[in-house]
């Protein structure tokens, strides 16, 4: 398969990638702002709770505590799908940037493998006629332009390596990114938010009786 062809293929990939990611982007890019709220609404339940145990009935630290964790439990979930969010949404124009770079760095690896396969057939005989010969000049610098060949040869496989580490945290990310529209996922997410409205609720339960117990 010659270049073009490749390079074709690989934007018709890309093109499939990026338009199954539009949905569950534009899920994410929807819901990030309300999963911060939930976020500060249970943080913010679980101090007052803490507060009103401590206030109210003198519990032990320890149980302030526990109560704290348990109440804080959707926060950690819902903490997790706030990062996750806010990288899926940004996934596209990763993917779009990591095809960019795939097309250019094995267009140039490519031809740094034919140009040092190319010295290297053509300039056997010669280096060793000028071996023969006495042009020890011309006999280095040959040799330090191969040098130079292999040398960036190298660093285009060093690169081919660290986009092959890019893809499988892109192609985790996409995983991630499908999970969205997944029945089982979106019933988490739906628990985390019930029990953040609930502890709300009680936090506001507790806070009107505490202010109305201060005004008797």
């Amino acid at each position: 398969m010659n270049q073009p062809d490749k390079q074709l293929q690989l934007n018709n990939y890309k093109d499939k990638l990026l338009k199954a990611l539009h949905l569950p982007v534009k899920i994410a890019a929807q819901s990030i702002n309300s999963i911060i709220v939930l976020l500060i609404i249970n943080i913010g339940s679980a101090a007052w709770l803490s507060f009103f145990l401590w206030q109210r009935f003198n519990v032990n630290i320890l149980w302030i505590f526990i109560v704290t964790l348990i109440v804080c439990l959707p926060s950690y979930s819902l903490g997790n799908l706030y990062v996750t969010l806010k990288e899926i949404i940004v996934l596209p124009e990763r993917i779009t940037t990591y095809f960019q770079t795939v097309q250019q760095t094995f267009a140039e690896f490519g031809e740094a493998h034919e140009k040092v396969l190319a010295h290297s057939k053509d300039n056997l005989e010669k280096d060793s006629s000028k071996f023969l010969s006495g042009k020890k000049r011309q006999l280095i610098f040959a040799i330090g332009q191969r040098l130079k060949d292999w040398y960036f040869l190298a660093k285009k496989l060093k690169e081919v390596k660290s986009l092959i580490s890019d893809s499988q945290d892109l192609l985790v990310l996409t995983f991630q990114a499908m999970a969205l529209t997944n029945p089982i996922f979106l019933l988490f997410v739906t628990i985390a938010v019930v029990l953040t409205l609930v502890y709300f609720f009680v936090a506001l339960v507790t806070l009107v009786f505490y202010l109305f117990s201060l005004g008797r």
